[in-house]
């Protein structure tokens, strides 16, 4: 599943413009996945996250399940839950997972106690603290951190969304230098962000984003916020956001992608589109992009396709993950199997990209249609209604440049759990020579 794509620099261009080139390009060898590894059969997995240290210690979040289940519910949404989003985690490069909770709870924790019930998410600051959020059942978000690379957590400010405005969903973080920024829906306000430069412990709003999907602070006072078919870029530290699409782009389903950073300063977004997966980038925070490559159609691909995540290495060097099924219809009619896909670029910001794409999963990790409306989802009990997967998946860069990749697996309960893959072989996002030091 080899194809090159013709990209001409970095110049405004619609989706349609872009040519596939047949066989111009040399041979790439295809990105190696292991098997898909359960990290639990009893919690619940559904819109899991991904953090990987500075050690190596690879950290998953999951929702508890209790807005992504189906009927009747499993008895696995009551034990082991204990109030909290679940937490593993990995020092032996996702070999064993063990889960982080409360004392006594049969977990490695401890974790701080009444953090919340969903919408989990980490960030890593410059010194290695690891801040983790948890949405608390739409009143407010907490914010928790880690000095000892995940080992243990402090409870930190178990309101710290109030400081933007009350009722909140889905919630984000980021950090740069030793801050951490906070994003999320404030139903009052919008979508606020918000930061705290003590750790998480007080907090003030710096800007309200017109865009709510996942974002990066990639340099001080810069925060890019992720789009349906682009961001939105501040330069100020959020005081004023400019949306910078790609032009002509159309998503065709929900997208919850950061923009992603490769070493030499490029941003890369990416979007479902009803004929394929897309990823464009830019040298100038947006002003212009590259053409759109289609990445789905790269790979041979057809059918439906939805929830790309990009995540970048070295320079040129982008790796997007989606859900695809060869079914019609989009994610609400398709009724085939679903895989994980993943294609990697090469050059991805000079005149000839080149993709190479594989398959993740090698068996399905659901079947059916994929309901994308929100918790009212559970009132509808037919198989249209199913919202087991949640509304996206994550994945991660190591030190070495493989993708390790989150998502959720659901077949045979009426909740998912969290499945895993990690890149073996094949193209790294880094050059070996950056890749080793």
């Amino acid at each position: 599943m080899l194809v090159g794509a013709a990209v001409a620099g970095c110049v405004s261009q619609t989706p349609a413009d872009v040519k596939q080139a047949s066989a111009s390009l040399p041979d790439l060898t295809k990105p190696v996945f292991a098997a898909t590894k359960l990290l639990d059969t009893v919690r619940a997995g559904g819109e899991p996250v991904i953090a990987i240290t500075p050690k190596g210690t690879i950290l998953v979040g999951a929702h508890p399940g209790w807005t992504h289940t189906r009927y009747p519910p499993s008895p696995n949404l009551v034990e082991p839950a204990t109030g909290q989003s679940y937490m593993w985690r990995s020092t032996d490069n996702g070999t064993t997972f063990a889960p982080v909770g409360l004392p006594g709870a049969n977990g490695v924790g401890p974790r701080g106690i009444g953090q919340g019930v969903s919408d989990p998410d980490f960030a890593i600051d410059k010194n290695g603290r690891i801040y983790f959020t948890d949405l608390e059942g739409l009143a407010s978000a907490s914010v928790s951190w880690s000095d000892d690379d995940g080992q243990t957590w402090l409870m930190g400010n178990d309101v710290a969304a109030s400081f933007g405005g009350g009722p909140i969903d889905r919630n984000w973080l980021a950090a740069q230098g030793t801050d951490v920024y906070f994003e999320g829906n404030y139903f009052q306000n919008g979508e606020q962000i918000l930061k705290s430069t003590d750790g998480g412990i007080t907090w003030s709003v710096v800007g309200q984003p017109p865009c709510e999907q996942q974002f990066v602070v990639p340099q001080p006072k810069t925060i890019l916020v992720g789009c349906p078919t682009g961001m939105a870029v501040s330069t100020d530290d959020g005081a004023h956001f400019e949306p910078r699409l790609v032009p002509g782009a159309k998503a065709e389903s929900r997208g919850m992608s950061l923009p992603a950073l490769d070493a030499a300063g490029n941003v890369y977004v990416t979007w479902a589109a009803a004929d394929g997966i897309y990823v464009a980038g830019t040298r100038d925070l947006g002003k212009t992009w590259s053409h759109p490559i289609n990445l789905a159609k790269a790979g041979g691909l057809t059918g439906t396709n939805v929830w790309p995540w990009v995540v970048a290495g070295d320079a040129g060097r982008v790796a997007v993950l989606w859900y695809g099924t060869n079914a019609t219809g989009g994610p609400a009619n398709a009724t085939g199997d679903w895989f994980v896909y993943e294609a990697t670029v090469l050059d991805a910001m000079n005149d000839t990209a080149q993709v190479s794409a594989t398959q993740v999963t090698p068996k399905p990790i659901f079947q059916g249609h994929i309901c994308q409306n929100g918790t009212t989802c559970q009132a509808d009990p037919s198989p249209a209604g199913d919202r087991r997967l949640g509304d996206f998946f994550e994945a991660a860069v190591d030190a070495q440049g493989y993708v390790h990749v989150v998502y959720a697996v659901a077949l045979g309960d009426s909740i998912s759990h969290p499945g895993y893959s990690k890149q073996t072989g094949g193209i790294p996002l880094k050059a070996p020579s950056s890749a080793n030091g």
